[in-house]
């Protein structure tokens, strides 16, 4: 069941967030050279939000990951069937 979660929550939108985050951390460098500070901190916030978002859902796959695997070899060893 837990791979079934796998297979769709691994998907290239959550990577697709780390190019928006570099989209918006250079518009807010524009921003800040422009003379827009209040602009450029919510940009500069939005871009780490994202980041941290990213950061998180990868690291929620790599974790379900490594526990299925883990669950898996368990269940063998604890298996009469050898």
């Amino acid at each position: 069941m837990i791979d079934v979660y796998m297979e769709r929550f691994e998907h290239p939108y959550l990577f697709a967030l780390i190019p928006a985050a570099g989209v918006f951390f250079a518009a807010a460098v524009g921003a800040t050279a422009i003379g827009t500070d209040f602009v450029a901190g919510f940009l500069s916030l939005y871009a780490s939000v994202m980041l941290v978002l990213c950061a998180l859902g990868y690291g929620t796959i790599a974790l379900f990951s490594f526990s299925t695997k883990y669950l898996r070899r368990w269940r063998i060893q604890r298996s009469d069937f050898e």
